[in-house]
């Protein structure tokens, strides 16, 4: 699920937002000062490799090869760089907009108060005319209130359309620059036509490469999908419920089969992808994809060319008309309109109910996730950031251990709380391990979906 624009925002929470924001500046200058550093030392190894050079086409290969790397990391340090510009306007930006909020706060509350001393100074003089004369003299105070209040209103629509745009460009950098400096994500697809071209987003046909069309998944010499849970990643849509309900599916007895039968590879460059309850989508490879061909919204995983899960999403967000319609919503939806029998858990149901679900997952009964306000567990996280990930496994031993996959496939700069320090740990490949008694402290629900 993604977080929410709530409907009422306080100069507090704005400059909460504007002071998360400045900590992703930060973070950016860091990874803009590493992407330097790297291409100072590429150029070093060219250099190296050019005084070496006389005749060996070997070598001579190698520095058509780094000096095609340099380029590119320039290109991710231009576009970084930007990204730095844009965020950093975003924080001044939230800041000015705290500031007027507070002081139309101020306002707002100095002529309430006018009003209630208006009231209470013209109450004798009701005597000779009382309706009237208490009428006109509310009357004037409340035009200048009202007039405030419209002001305040205007105010917070701007500032939605500024958090929104913060959001936006937040989006936009996790999608267009870390992957590439953070994730070591495979080689792009090819694209459509022959020179990459650098100007923005585009399409790509993921289902070809080097001119030749690839299955959505490899198989085994058995046959056997190679359909893995580290195919399903986020990309920069809010659908982690999605994202994490299927990748909960994968981790069933028998989800990869029920995944397979989804998805009918028609041959002609075109599929064929079929909800249970639903009519079938016909879709081509197609997806939205950055500058350099990486997906945009679900990402291929680390070292596979696999990409059937891109068609899900892909299918996912045809049936409900839209990418944006996509955007927010629960995974047990997800189990229903797959034709899962569903049941959850929410907060202030009993402990024993709870570990019999988590146990479901251990033993790839059902289909299990949880959703929780990142802010809750993790520090530096705007309040209402509400996110889904996929129950892995349940430990019972000493008091019982959830552990979790985040739906991006990593867990970024996500730093414990210090107060759960002991209790939560991250790791590689977006998996969170936590205690049984802070997960039920914390999470807003469990959903599982048995498969039929």
């Amino acid at each position: 699920m993604s977080s929410s624009l709530p409907s009422t925002l306080t100069s507090a929470e704005i400059q909460a937002h504007a002071d998360y924001f400045s900590v992703v500046q930060a973070d950016l200058v860091g990874f803009l000062d590493t992407a330097g550093a790297l291409t100072r030392e590429m150029e070093r190894q060219r250099d190296e490799l050019v005084s070496a050079v006389s005749n060996d086409d070997r070598v001579a290969r190698t520095i058509v090869f780094v000096n095609d790397s340099i380029v590119s990391r320039q290109h991710w340090m231009t576009k970084l760089g930007e990204y730095v510009s844009r965020v950093e306007a975003c924080t001044r930006r939230g800041a000015q907009f705290a500031h007027e909020m507070r002081r139309l706060e101020e306002r707002l509350g100095e002529m309430t108060a006018e009003l209630r001393s208006a009231r209470k100074r013209y109450q004798d003089e009701a005597l000779l005319d009382p309706i009237p004369v208490a009428d006109w003299a509310e009357r004037q105070v409340r035009d200048d209130v009202d007039a405030a209040h419209h002001a305040v209103k205007e105010l917070e629509a701007r500032v939605q359309s500024v958090v929104a745009e913060i959001r936006s460009v937040a989006a936009a950098w996790y999608s267009e620059i870390s992957f590439q400096l953070i994730l070591d994500i495979p080689d792009p697809p090819a694209r459509k036509d022959k020179e990459a071209d650098h100007s923005g987003f585009g399409e790509i046909d993921i289902s070809t490469r080097n001119g030749e069309h690839i299955p959505p998944w490899r198989t085994d010499s058995n046959g056997f999908p190679s359909i893995d849970v580290t195919d399903v990643n986020q990309g920069a849509v809010g659908d982690c419920y999605f994202v994490a309900a299927i990748a909960s599916i994968v981790l069933t007895r028998g989800g990869v089969q029920f995944i397979q039968r989804m998805i009918v590879d028609n041959g002609d460059g075109t599929f064929t992808v079929t909800f249970p309850g639903h009519e079938p989508i016909r879709l081509d490879g197609d997806v939205y994809a950055n500058a350099s061909g990486v997906p945009l919204y679900g990402r291929l995983g680390k070292d596979s060319t696999d990409y059937w899960f891109l068609l899900l999403e892909k299918a996912y967000a045809q049936m409900a008309g839209s990418w944006s319609a996509i955007a927010g919503g629960w995974s047990g939806d997800v189990f229903a309109e797959l034709g899962l029998s569903v049941s959850s858990w929410e907060p202030g149901g009993s402990r024993e109910s709870l570990e019999q679900m988590l146990r479901l997952s251990e033993s790839g009964s059902a289909a299990v996730t949880a959703a929780v306000d990142l802010s809750l567990i993790f520090s530096g996280i705007p309040a209402g950031s509400n996110h889904a990930l996929s129950v892995v496994n349940f430990e019972p031993g000493g008091g019982g251990t959830v552990v979790l996959r985040n739906p991006w496939g990593s867990n970024g700069n996500l730093k414990v709380l210090e107060k759960y320090s002991g209790s939560i740990s991250v790791e590689s490949g977006g998996y969170v391990r936590i205690t049984l008694d802070v997960f039920e402290e914390t999470f807003h629900g469990a959903t599982a979906g048995v498969l039929p």
